[in-house]
């Protein structure tokens, strides 16, 4: 494990000192590199977008798909005007005076006990 641990910092290693170089040297080659790199890598996966994914789609996506497309044309149409909905006010009921009364009762054997 320490072995690979160590092979594994010294190409990091040489690849920070050789990326430093590099931009300390000539800094516009390390930027034609790097941009060749991403052109090279966007026409790939261009190339794959477009044709390679598109062959091997099945048909069962493709129909899936097309259904799709199908069912939100025809629910995009029906919802474009929005129908308005009235709220019915329920009428407010008049709420009667609460009327409390207290109920004496047997007050005094609670008072004894306490004492």
């Amino acid at each position: 494990m320490k072995a690979r641990s160590l092979i594994v910092g010294a190409i990091v290693l040489f690849g920070v000192v050789g990326l430093v170089s590099t931009l300390i040297n000539d800094p516009f080659s390390l930027f034609q590199r790097l941009l060749t790199i991403v052109v090279i890598g966007a026409i790939f996966y261009g190339i794959y977008r477009f044709y390679i994914s598109r062959r091997s789609g099945s048909s069962a996506n493709w129909s899936y798909r097309k259904a799709a497309k199908q069912s939100k044309r025809r629910f995009s149409a029906s919802q474009t005007k929005p129908k308005k909905t009235k709220k019915i006010q329920k009428p407010l009921r008049k709420r009667s005076d609460v009327k409390l009364t207290v109920i004496e009762g047997k007050k005094s054997k609670k008072n004894n006990r306490a004492l």
